[in-house]
């Protein structure tokens, strides 16, 4: 895939899920989104997993990115309200910071699993 197609696929992702979450956050609320969301990335992150056929699995990874990326955006609307009104900038700050960079780093650490798989999860944490 060229540079062009994933730039415009992210971006056709992050707009859909954008979308996603001005919908249902203002329908359902912000807490059950976010529980929904999290179920569905389970969902679809397992069906990811064990699925073989490779079609199967670039639709399960673009709706897991889809359902992530919604609740990247509703943890970032939905996470300040618990802080001080001192806080809320740093606070919104920092989800914002380690939501980006695990949403960077969980491809990897799906190859890792590929790669070295004799490591689990707890070994992987503790290192």
């Amino acid at each position: 895939m060229t540079l062009f197609m994933s730039f415009t696929w992210f971006a056709i992702e992050a707009f859909l899920s954008s979308l996603l979450v001005i919908i249902t956050a203002n329908r359902w609320g912000r807490r059950f989104s976010g529980c929904l969301g999290l179920c569905l990335l389970t969902i679809f992150s397992f069906i990811f997993i064990l699925v073989k056929s490779e079609i199967a699995k670039i639709i399960m990874g673009s709706l897991s990115r889809l359902v992530m990326n919604s609740i990247q955006c509703l943890f970032c609307l939905y996470i300040p309200e618990f802080f001080p009104t001192t806080l809320r900038t740093q606070g919104t700050a920092l989800v914002h910071f380690l939501s980006v960079l695990m949403h960077f780093l969980a491809p990897y650490l799906f190859f890792l699993v590929k790669i070295i798989f004799y490591y689990s999860v707890i070994n992987f944490i503790k290192f």
